[in-house]
């Protein structure tokens, strides 16, 4: 009875963080009011800014992609903050005087270039975008409708993963795990408020932006957290597209899942007020604990538990029921190691991929667990090695 109380506990916490978590959303959304129209009467000025470290390859088509945006030009004003680059990045954005360059030979990491930056940006909305991210003509439009509202602080874009010719295992599982993590930013945007904007493609007002930590990891889930539990919107704009390219492969992927699980375990360190006490901010606390919590810090030991415990229910005679459910569970990890085996391969359909990269992704939280208890995570991260993007 005990291994099938922890099989089922397992169970259930995992099918809730995935299913039953935007199922509620989903149902509670159909009670919340519509969200409000907008138009774009009038534009509010903007300050685009890009922080990058070593940037030179990706200058002149983030430039291109820039210049082609259908944003009226005395309206946008672009800044680069370059953190300790040694490569051409400087003298190649010299080619572009309307560009403001924020140059600082140390590099201490992106979010102390972010807090750099922000002191310097004189518009009523910023936008932070990555190097190497394309953003779609009518970005910046959609982008900034919802600020129309004055209980809205900061909105979020659409992150696209280009798939390429031929995508393999990083690529199609990175782009199916963004695919749902859109519809989820989308059901907790229609009820109230997201709790992360990707770094890729973000707005808020700068009023708003407070310095953070320079040992802050994952910038910008601190920055729109913070922005949320100021009583602030955080709204997603699935209009508003940013696309960049699937990590080059696998093992390029492993280390950006840890690195962001690493990053994923200081916030919870850092959230542990609102963990605590539910009542300050219910919709917020119930969002970030089935999101976030659950997902960083409890699934993937379920994903452990379960099959041990089934295999010892099936051991003491629990019955053919539990037989059969451990004979699929089986099937699922051999689909894993399937994929895992498959990983360089361009195969069809992609769900090949899914057990394997959801694999990988859980396995990666436990790396970055350890990675975080032994503070072995340095905010001057490695670049992934990314594909090309598809322009949009």
């Amino acid at each position: 009875m005990i291994a099938v109380a922890l099989f089922w506990t397992a169970t259930g916490i995992a099918l809730y963080c995935y299913v039953g978590y935007p199922l509620l959303l989903w149902l509670m959304r159909m009670f919340a009011p519509p969200p409000p129209k907008t138009s774009e009467a009038e534009l509010p000025e903007l300050t685009l800014v890009v922080p990058a470290y070593n940037e030179a390859p990706c200058v002149e088509r983030k430039m291109r992609n820039t210049l082609e945006l259908s944003y009226p030009a005395q309206r946008i004003h672009l800044m680069w903050v370059i953190d300790g680059s040694t490569d051409a990045t400087a003298t190649l954005l010299a080619r572009y005087p309307q560009v403001e360059v924020l140059y600082q030979p140390e590099r201490r990491g992106k979010t102390a270039a972010l807090n750099r930056a922000m002191v310097c940006v004189r518009t009523p909305i910023a936008v932070l975008s990555d190097a190497n991210t394309d953003l779609s003509t009518d970005a910046l439009r959609h982008l900034v409708q919802p600020f129309a509202y004055p209980d809205v602080g900061c909105v979020a874009g659409e992150k696209r993963i280009a798939q390429g010719a031929a995508p393999d295992a990083a690529g199609r599982g990175e782009g199916l795990y963004w695919r749902y993590e859109s519809a989820l930013k989308q059901l907790e945007s229609d009820t109230g408020s997201t709790l992360s904007a990707a770094g890729e493609l973000l707005a808020m007002r700068t009023s708003l932006y407070c310095p953070m930590p320079e040992s802050t990891i994952l910038d910008d889930f601190e920055l729109s957290m913070r922005i949320a539990q100021d009583g602030h919107r955080v709204l997603y704009c699935p209009q508003a597209l940013a696309s960049e390219g699937g990590s080059a492969d696998i093992g390029e992927e492993w280390k950006r899942k840890v690195r962001i699980a690493a990053g994923g375990y200081q916030q919870l360190q850092r959230q542990w007020r609102l963990l605590l006490n539910p009542l300050g901010h219910p919709m917020l606390w119930f969002k970030l604990f089935s999101h976030k919590l659950l997902r960083w810090a409890v699934v993937p030991w379920c994903l452990l538990l379960a099959p041990g415990a089934l295999a010892v229910a099936v051991v003491q005679g629990a019955g053919a029921f539990y037989s059969m459910a451990l004979l699929l569970l089986i099937m699922a990890y051999a689909v894993a190691l399937l994929g895992h085996v498959l990983r360089r391969k361009q195969l069809k359909p992609s769900a090949i991929y899914l057990p394997y990269y959801a694999l990988m992704a859980n396995m990666a939280q436990l790396a970055g667990l350890v990675r975080w208890c032994t503070r072995g995570q340095d905010v001057r991260w490695e670049k992934v090695e990314r594909t090309s993007a598809e322009p949009l």
